[in-house]
């Protein structure tokens, strides 16, 4: 999965991703623990400031965890702390799951002060 992140024509598409929706684009390897976009430039985002803290980015490591176990599932979506959501699509080479396209940390709904 590195060298497919690193490859241009990811790159390409994660940039026309990112423009086009407005939402940062992430591969992962299936069994990765890393935070879904740890390494992106937008450090001022409510998730980035939310994953320097442990319990926020735990919570994260556990909503990344929930949208791969669904294997059958062409994609999962999985609200975690703060009500952010983040959603997964399956990377298959055959009937092998090699990764997951990622994107997120939106709320889907508006926020109130539960």
């Amino acid at each position: 999965m590195l060298h497919l992140s690193r490859s241009q024509i990811f790159k390409d598409y994660e940039r026309a991703f990112s423009e086009a929706v407005g939402l940062p684009l992430n591969i992962r390897a299936h069994n990765s623990w890393s935070p879904a976009h740890h390494g992106k430039t937008d450090d001022d985002s409510f998730a980035a400031i939310l994953a320097r803290f442990n319990q926020a980015r735990a919570a994260c490591l556990r909503a990344q965890t929930d949208v791969s176990k669904e294997l059958a599932s062409t994609t999962r979506t999985a609200t975690w702390f703060a009500g952010l959501s983040e959603s997964a699509v399956p990377v298959y080479v055959g009937d092998h799951i090699l990764g997951f396209l990622e994107t997120g940390e939106v709320m889907l709904k508006n926020p109130t002060k539960k």
